[in-house]
């Protein structure tokens, strides 16, 4: 973390825990991360706080912050406070497979977590059976499907990891790949073969 943000971070902390003091809701922040579009922090109210009094506290912890709302919610023993980036950051491809190099064998890059670091998903682990994507039209579905598998193309060579593609829609991987077992099945008929 930049020297920048770390400051940032350590304001945005002493602003909670004034406004919090100042409502009679004392505690402590414990921790604080800085993701592409969301801060969060870990706040641990004094022994007599309920987390009724911080939850009531939303508003005026946004107005203090500079953001339209907080959300805060329970977390184990914390109070998690949580807000959008006044300057959300782009999330690129290229830069998570940089910070995750190497990538670990069969494991595929999903994306982020809320605290900013790289998710994976360990397609060859006995936890990682099977997976699942669904959502509604325009969630990411077919971005996070060719995330995933970009992230394992790059990672391997064709010699070294077959893929077997079923797109009926023929619109989720528009392109032919050297990691292709055979080539792509569009047509229902075709699944079983």
């Amino acid at each position: 973390m930049q020297r920048k943000d770390s400051q940032m971070l350590e304001l945005l902390a002493d602003r909670i825990e004034a406004i919090c003091g100042a409502h009679r809701a004392p505690g402590r922040v414990v921790g604080g991360t800085l993701g592409p579009r969301l801060i969060r922090f870990n706040f641990c109210p004094a022994p007599m706080t309920r987390v009724g009094q911080v939850e009531r506290l939303a508003d005026d912890l946004a107005l203090a912050l500079s953001v339209p709302e907080v959300r805060v919610s329970r977390q184990d023993s914390f109070v998690v406070l949580e807000f959008a980036r006044n300057d959300p950051q782009p999330v690129t491809f290229k830069a998570l497979m940089r910070d995750v190099q190497p990538l670990p064998v069969s494991a595929a890059l999903l994306g982020l977590t809320t605290n900013g670091s790289s998710l994976l998903a360990r397609l060859g682990s006995p936890e990682v059976a099977q997976v699942l994507v669904s959502g509604t039209t325009g969630a990411g579905k077919s971005v996070l499907l060719r995330t995933m598998a970009l992230s394992l193309a790059l990672a391997h060579q064709p010699r070294d990891l077959g893929m077997v593609v079923i797109d009926l829609t023929a619109r989720t991987f528009p392109v032919s790949w050297p990691h292709l077992a055979r080539p792509m099945v569009t047509d229902p008929a075709q699944v079983t073969e």
